[in-house]
């Protein structure tokens, strides 16, 4: 449809995210290297959503189509249409136990693939994904980690956890 996302990691409002950010970065392969300050962190994260929403995209995961990348911003795919975008799925309304098992089964397969390809979201849950009338989408990318990360199979059993917990 030709919309766009365009999601502002604010550097004024993310300080009180800076050392939460530092456990999905540290110990994730792609970026060895990590500023300690405050603004490089907000690019850098900024960067890493760019980053896990292109593995995503190659991994056959529904999630918004990235575009483009710079500094602190992300363009994305908008999900929706004519300008509303889809629901959470926190707030949408499985109509029967046939929708419900739709879409928990889509949701499982996009973890799976996810995973076969090296990712864990690591912020799964029913704030993160998006539906309409049984397709889901993943969003909110940028704290996903390589399967290397040492932290991955925790937050997959989260991920995991959190799903369950839903249904």
């Amino acid at each position: 449809n030709g919309d766009v996302a365009v999601k502002v990691f604010k550097y004024e409002t993310s300080s009180f995210l800076q050392r939460s950010m530092l456990k999905y970065i540290q110990g994730d392969p792609r970026f060895p290297s990590v500023k300690m300050n405050h603004r490089s962190l907000v690019k850098l994260w900024s960067r890493k959503e760019y980053s896990n929403l292109k593995a995503a995209e190659t991994a056959g995961v529904s999630a918004p189509k990235p575009i483009k990348h710079r500094e602190n911003i992300v363009v994305m795919e908008f999900l929706g249409e004519n300008g509303i975008s889809y629901t959470l799925l926190k707030d949408y309304p499985l109509q029967d136990s046939v929708e419900t098992q739709i879409v928990y089964e889509e949701i499982v397969k996009n973890m799976q693939n996810f995973w076969k390809h090296g990712f864990v979201h690591a912020d799964l849950n029913e704030f993160n994904i998006m539906t309409d009338q049984g397709k889901v989408w993943f969003i909110d990318f940028a704290q996903a980690v390589r399967k290397e990360h040492p932290l991955a199979m925790q937050f997959l059993e989260k991920d995991c956890d959190n799903i369950a917990k839903f249904f």
